[in-house]
C-alpha cells in the first residue's frame, strides 16, 4: 500500500514593515505596484499517512492493515537497534500493531524487531523460525503467552525482557541456552518449564519474575548465571541437580525464606563462602 498524499494550504502571515517612517498596507500601492511584502502568499503542506508497508530482509517484506502486521517473503529478517535504526514499522505503527503473523519461509525474528510493540498480544512463529534475535520482543506489555516452536534453536539475550503481563512461555527443547535477561522484568510469569536441552541459564534470565512460584531445572544445566533468578520472591523452593557446578553471583538474591536442595559436592565450597548471605535473607540449603 503507498502512502496516500493530502495537500492543505496555509497562509503565510503578514509582517508589518516601516519604511522612511511610514507604514505602508497590504492595500497602499507604492509607485503603482503593490507592495511585495505584503502580498498574501500560500504554502503547500504535504501530509502522508503512516507508511504501510515496506521490506525488512533481503526477500522479506511486510504489510499491515487492521492492526495485523503480516511478514511475507524467506529467509532473515534484518537486525535493528531501538535507539538507532528502528525496525520500519514501529516508528508509524508501533503502537497500533495487535497481532503479527509471519508466514513459512521466515527464518529469523531479527534483534530489536518488536521491541516496545507495546499493544502486541499475539504472534504467530511458524515452524520455519531457527532464531529469535536480542531484545526482539522487549517491553511488549501486551503479549500474555507465547509459543515458540522446536525449530528455534537460539532466543537472543532480553528477548522477552519488561513483557510484563507475559504469564506463560513454552520452551522448544531444541534450545541449549536461556541467554541473558531473556525474562527479565516479567513481573507475571508464573510458570515455565526448562527443556532437558538447556546446558546454561544465563545472567539475569529470570531476575525480578517476582510471580514465578515454580521452577524446574533439569540435569542438563551445568551453570547459572549471576542474579539469575534474582528478586523472584514468590519462588521459596529450588532443587538444583547435582550437574550443576557452577552459580553466580547473588544468583537467589532478594528470594528470602526459600529452600535450595542440592546434591553432591560441587556446590558445598560456594554455599560455605555465602554463609552470612544466606541467613541474612533466610535462604536454607539442604543437601539430599
Amino acid at each position: 500500500m503507498q502512502p496516500v498524499e493530502q495537500t492543505v494550504t496555509q497562509p503565510v502571515a503578514q509582517a508589518a514593515m516601516q519604511s522612511d517612517n511610514q507604514t505602508v498596507s497590504d492595500n497602499q500601492t507604492t509607485g503603482g505596484q503593490q507592495s511585495p511584502t505584503y502580498v498574501q502568499n500560500q504554502i503547500q503542506i504535504v501530509m502522508k499517512s503512516p507508511k504501510e508497508s515496506g521490506v525488512c530482509g533481503e526477500d522479506l517484506k511486510w504489510y499491515y492493515k487492521d492492526g495485523v502486521l503480516f511478514i511475507t517473503g524467506t529467509g532473515e529478517m534484518d537486525q535493528y537497534i531501538y535507539s538507532e535504526s528502528s525496525a520500519p514499522w514501529y516508528d508509524s505503527l508501533g503502537n497500533q500493531i495487535s497481532s503479527v503473523i509471519i508466514d513459512e519461509g521466515v527464518t529469523s525474528i531479527g534483534d530489536s524487531a518488536f521491541m516496545f510493540c507495546e499493544s502486541l498480544a499475539e504472534i504467530t512463529i511458524p515452524s520455519s523460525v531457527t532464531s529469535i534475535g536480542n531484545r526482539a520482543f522487549q517491553c511488549c506489555g501486551g503479549l500474555t503467552e507465547i509459543t515458540i516452536p522446536d525449530t528455534v534453536m537460539s532466543i537472543g539475550d532480553w528477548a522477552f525482557s519488561n513483557c510484563i503481563n507475559l504469564t506463560k512461555i513454552d520452551l522448544p527443547d531444541s534450545i541449549t541456552v536461556i541467554g541473558d535477561g531473556v525474562f527479565n522484568y516479567c513481573f507475571n510469569l508464573t510458570e515455565i518449564t526448562i527443556p532437558d536441552s538447556v546446558t546454561g541459564i544465563g545472567d539475569s534470565a529470570f531476575c525480578n519474575c517476582e510471580s514465578l512460584t515454580e521452577i524446574t531445572i533439569p540435569d542438563s544445566v551445568t551453570s547459572i548465571g549471576d542474579s539469575a533468578f534474582y528478586d523472584c520472591e514468590s519462588l521459596t523452593e529450588i532443587t538444583l541437580p547435582d550437574s550443576v557446578t557452577w552459580i553466580g553471583m547473588r544468583a537467589f538474591g532478594g528470594c528470602s525464606d526459600m529452600t535450595i536442595y542440592y546434591n553432591g559436592d560441587a556446590l558445598d565450597s560456594y554455599i560455605d563462602r555465602n554463609n552470612d548471605f544466606w541467613s541474612a535473607h533466610n535462604i536454607v540449603w539442604v543437601k539430599q
